[in-house]
């Protein structure tokens, strides 16, 4: 499906709502891949690229949530362990050397 802002949500739809397996790019070059129901995102496997970042881990409600991993721009930093709604919450963050 295309959307007017460029978007491009690749899936399957059920009653006009994505279901299943998505792939998600938007015009910046940032992509999801993961399980949605009903438009929500909920996976436990999920990717999610931006310019700042790469994270990869549970995905619920549409915000990182559970078990994952970030990674900085250019590997500046990796964060591994929990998030809640998107907030990192316990885990490990560790810098790279210049």
């Amino acid at each position: 499906m295309y959307y007017p802002q460029g978007s491009v949500l690749v899936g399957n739809f059920v009653k006009g709502k994505a279901n299943g397996q998505v792939h998600y790019f938007w015009p910046d070059g940032s992509y999801f891949q993961g399980t949605v129901h009903n438009n929500v995102g909920d996976d436990n496997n999920a990717t999610f690229h931006c310019s700042d970042y790469t994270y990869q881990g549970s995905i619920k409600n549409n915000c990182f949530d559970g078990t994952g991993t970030l990674v900085g721009k250019d590997d500046m930093y990796t964060y591994v362990g929990e998030f809640k709604n998107g907030k990192k919450t316990e885990g490990k963050l560790s810098w790279k050397q210049p």
